[in-house]
């Protein structure tokens, strides 16, 4: 049953609580006081469609509460636990609010919840009965229930339940073990393709060494290779020319050596005692 309702900022309505006491409960008064209001927040904590123009003037957020004490505790925690919902026991509390731009949250026993799962949480716990209204009798998700319940047939669909549950248990065990022996199979093919590959590739003792050793001779040759190339844009072309003189006097176009830097010195005691080649000591600089 529905036992207390607590409204702020709602419509019309700054703050209101309500409660409500076992048996027959009158809401009284004269047009224009608030009745539907209270209804319209009823529907709301019972998960129906927020709206921004519910928020009261000057308000930021409405806000409506209900709690109720349910009939049968043990059918709604196994409701809300299919849910995802925390159990309610023997109080079920749940709140709802809207934002000014529109925008609404739902708990349901302190946990965050959607309206769908508002919705169906609080589904057999209150029934609105007026105009255009949808009550229980037309919701055929409650027909198996009250069709149980007339044929008092409780406690052997208690039965029913938990054997169907053991059943399902046991499919989802042998479906889990026939996707255990499948994963086996590929493992072993995946193994057994590994070991195929090695085989093909008949590696040999000492293999990854001299792959090693032989990558670093490479590198050492490459490395020597830029440095050449760096060495030879450095200093400009390979060969110049420059006059010499030769044995006999007379001067000609001989092309001139480059050497690297420091060994000018003996090369220059070299050049002049041969016949005419030399180097610069502007060549070596």
């Amino acid at each position: 049953m529905l036992e207390l309702v607590r409204v702020r900022a709602f419509a019309i309505i700054e703050e209101l609580e309500v409660h409500f006491a076992p048996g027959f409960n009158v809401l009284t008064g004269e047009t224009g006081a608030g009745k539907s209001i209270l209804v319209e927040a009823l529907h709301l904590v019972l998960g129906g469609r927020a709206q921004a123009d519910s928020v009261r003037t000057g308000a930021e957020e409405a806000e409506v509460q209900a709690l109720f004490r349910p009939r049968d505790p043990g059918e709604c925690d196994a409701r809300l636990q299919r849910l995802g919902l925390p159990a309610a026991g023997t109080e079920l509390v749940v709140r709802r609010s809207v934002q000014r731009e529109g925008r609404s949250r739902a708990w349901v026993n302190g946990a965050l919840a959607t309206a769908a799962q508002l919705q169906a949480a609080t589904r057999a716990l209150l029934d609105i009965s007026g105009q255009h209204e949808h009550v229980g009798l037309l919701d055929a998700a409650l027909h198996l229930d009250l069709l149980d319940s007339h044929a008092q047939l409780a406690g052997l669909r208690e039965d029913f339940s938990r054997a169907f549950a053991a059943l399902s248990a046991a499919e989802r065990a042998r479906a889990q073990l026939d996707s255990d022996e499948s994963q086996r199979a590929q493992r072993a093919d995946w193994l057994k393709f590994q070991l195929d590959e090695l085989e093909k590739a008949a590696p040999e003792a000492g293999e990854d060494e001299r792959a090693q050793a032989g990558r670093g001779a490479l590198g050492d040759g490459i490395l020597h290779h830029h440095t050449r190339q760096r060495f030879s844009r450095t200093m400009g072309a390979p060969a110049l020319h420059e006059n010499a003189r030769s044995n006999s006097g007379m001067f000609t176009k001989r092309p001139l050596t480059r050497y690297l830097p420091g060994e000018c010195a003996s090369v220059r005691a070299r050049a002049r005692r041969s016949s005419g080649r030399w180097c610069s000591q502007a060549h070596c600089a």
